[in-house]
């Protein structure tokens, strides 16, 4: 075990030059911007005081690319004093020049106090003012064992260190709300109220790893990110739900594409960062600072705008596959979003979000962090930072559950349009029949929302027209070839032995007034096929034509909410409607129950009319009648008892 040498800061501090000091680093700060910093300050202590230390370009290497960290024994083997004026005062600093590692510690030795210029004028015996006389050989000598020949007093001696650092590392905490980019000796103690994995991205230097998370306390919330070294040291420490101490690191102004938080900055997290878990977090602390808007109010949101809502989740997508621009593949969902202001909107889930959020039902949750983009008019997408609950304890909760189940969600106008026009959206369901005189009579695209039947998936069940088509791996586009000679994308120029198979499935519709046909692509064709992709079914084609067949015939006569998009087409000098699936879903049928009870309130019925009381006259001629039926029923019985 490493020992530090006694009194050897406050020995170089006075001008003496000791002989390969150890000392540890207690702290370490670039000086500048850069990313692979050539000019750093660090902090050396002794055990009983710590002083100031420049370093050069050779020693800053070893510092920035963590081949000695903070808390590290090192041996410095070239060191000298600098004296520095500052205004009217004198300020003293060391410059190493050359040191080796010689311990890896994990926390502060001991309790160094800041050396000072005040310290070299305190009382000292006169004794040690007269010259030294000979005496035994100097306590500077080296050892033979090579060790330092100063010894620390036990009390200073390193122990096995905890892992956290020593809580003399830390200065009070700072609210978030009052930091700023010109104040970088600060402290908070905050929540982690959400993290992302570690991942690697792609920079001009290279791959590099990085690692963030969202913070919150009394005051305010705020993003931290950290790369490099930082990034694989954090990432093994920050859970969701506890509370951190934070110290040293650097603002900038937030980038609000990437950060959901209600914070003008974000947080940079360096090599030098202190992080320590503390086990005494306040019950007061909150876990997610939510900032809720009502969906009415969405509507004059602009583009990019970022909000948090909390409403109930319907029409609830299965999960699909989609291939980015960038060639990777990402999960998606999608759910629309319904609150008392009479309002719903589309909100499009992405990666580990859609994948556990859930698959059916009516729950209401908080979604916070949603960026508001105009695809379909107005829709909602989720962020890096969003972060979804799902039936949180709040008192919006029993409200949104209360008024959904007393029909409130039986007249919702949608904010999310899928109209050419952007016309407002209604979830009122219609036939098929109107939809064709509704396209007749306008001439233009139309929508509507069918509730109908699928009564046979392919129709022509001929080999010559597939249900799907080979596509581009990295584009999605349609690519040229065959499975002997490989394939060729003329869009991106992707070229491979193996395409990927998208769905371009012809479905039969019937609802009770007529039948039609309608185009299902990729996701509404792996929802109606029961989640199976284009490229499993037809690998199960390829392998048994009768399982693909019983595959076919399993989904037909399901009924299903669908909402298609009509636009008229001429073949072979005829006119017709040619329907494309927007989206499809199995029917809930407490929602249909729901729609159809608040259509029957809109019909305004007159109460029907009271009963008037009869008249005088009306009342004598009815018991005349009565008396003279009498009378005709006993002549009756008189005469039946004459004939006997």
């Amino acid at each position: 075990m490493t020992t530090l040498t006694s009194g050897a800061v406050e020995e170089i501090f006075k001008g003496e030059k000791p002989k390969s000091p150890v000392v540890q680093i207690t702290q370490i700060t670039a000086v500048g911007n850069s990313a692979t910093p050539t000019r750093m300050k660090m902090k050396i202590s002794d055990g009983t005081h710590e002083g100031l230390a420049m370093v050069t370009t050779d020693v800053a290497t070893l510092l920035s690319s963590e081949a000695i960290k903070l808390f590290a024994c090192v041996r410095l083997k070239n060191f000298l004093l600098k004296k520095m004026d500052v205004g009217a005062t004198q300020t003293k600093l060391v410059i190493v020049m050359g040191m080796d590692l010689m311990e890896q510690l994990d926390a502060k030795v001991g309790e160094p106090v800041a050396y000072s210029a005040q310290s070299e004028g305190a009382e000292v015996p006169l004794a040690s003012q007269t010259p030294d006389k000979p005496g035994p050989p100097s306590s500077k000598t080296p050892e033979t064992n090579g060790a330092s020949s100063r010894v620390a007093a036990p009390a200073f001696r390193p122990a096995p260190a905890p892992a956290a650092p020593a809580p003399g590392s830390f200065g009070n905490p700072t609210p978030i709300e009052h930091l700023n980019p010109y104040n970088n000796k600060w402290t908070i103690k905050a929540r982690v109220t959400a993290r992302e994995a570690l991942k690697t991205v792609n920079t001009t230097r290279g791959e590099t790893n990085v690692f963030s998370f969202d913070l919150c306390d009394e005051s305010g919330e705020i993003s931290a990110t950290c790369w490099r070294e930082a990034a694989d040291r954090l990432s093994k420490v920050i859970e969701t739900g506890k509370v951190y101490l934070i110290s040293r690191g650097n603002l900038k102004i937030a980038n609000k594409r990437f950060s959901s938080n209600n914070n003008q900055y974000e947080m940079n997290l360096g090599f030098d960062t202190l992080v320590q878990l503390c086990t005494d977090e306040p019950a007061s602390m909150p876990t997610i600072r939510y900032n809720f808007v009502p969906i009415s109010e969405i509507a004059n949101k602009p583009t990019d705008a970022n909000v948090d809502v909390i409403a109930v989740a319907t029409n609830i997508s299965p999960t699909s596959k989609i291939m980015t621009k960038a060639g990777r593949e990402a999960t998606k969902r999608t759910a629309t979003l319904s609150d008392d202001s009479g309002n719903s909107i589309e909100v499009t889930l992405w990666g580990g979000q859609a994948t556990d959020f859930p698959e059916g039902g009516e729950p209401v949750v908080a979604i916070k962090g949603l960026r508001v983009t105009e695809w379909n008019q107005k829709s909602l997408n989720t962020m890096r930072g969003s972060v979804v609950e799902v039936a949180p304890t709040l008192d919006a909760t029993t409200r949104l559950q209360s008024w959904w189940a007393g029909g409130g969600g039986g007249s919702i106008a949608s904010l999310s349009v899928r109209e050419a026009r952007g016309a407002g959206r209604d979830e009122t369901r219609i036939s098929l029949e109107t939809l064709k005189e509704m396209q007749r009579a306008a001439g233009e695209m139309q929508y509507a929302t069918v509730r109908g039947f699928i009564s046979r998936l392919n129709p022509s069940r001929d080999d010559s027209r597939a249900i799907w088509y080979s596509s581009c791996p990295k584009c999605s586009k349609k690519v040229v070839g065959d499975e002997s000679s490989g394939w060729n994308c003329e869009s991106c120029g992707w070229r491979g032995d193996v395409c990927s198979w998208r769905y371009i499935l012809q479905v039969a519709l019937m609802d009770a007034s007529t039948n039609g046909y309608a185009t299902a692509f990729t996701d509404q064709a792996t929802a109606v096929l029961g989640g199976k992709s284009a490229d499993d079914l037809k690998a199960i084609k390829d392998q048994s034509p009768s399982e693909y067949e019983a595959i076919l015939d399993a989904q037909q006569w399901k009924q299903y909410v669908m909402r298609l998009r009509g636009k008229m087409d001429t073949y072979n000098g005829q006119s017709r409607l040619k329907l494309q699936f927007m989206r499809i879903e199995p029917v809930n049928f407490s929602a249909e129950a729901r729609l159809m009870l608040a259509d029957i309130k809109k019909y305004d019925l007159p109460d029907p009319p009271s009963p008037s009381p009869p008249s005088p006259a009306a009342v004598k001629e009815e018991v005349k009648e009565e008396e003279s039926k009498e009378t005709g029923s006993e002549d009756v019985e008189m005469k039946d008892e004459d004939s006997l």
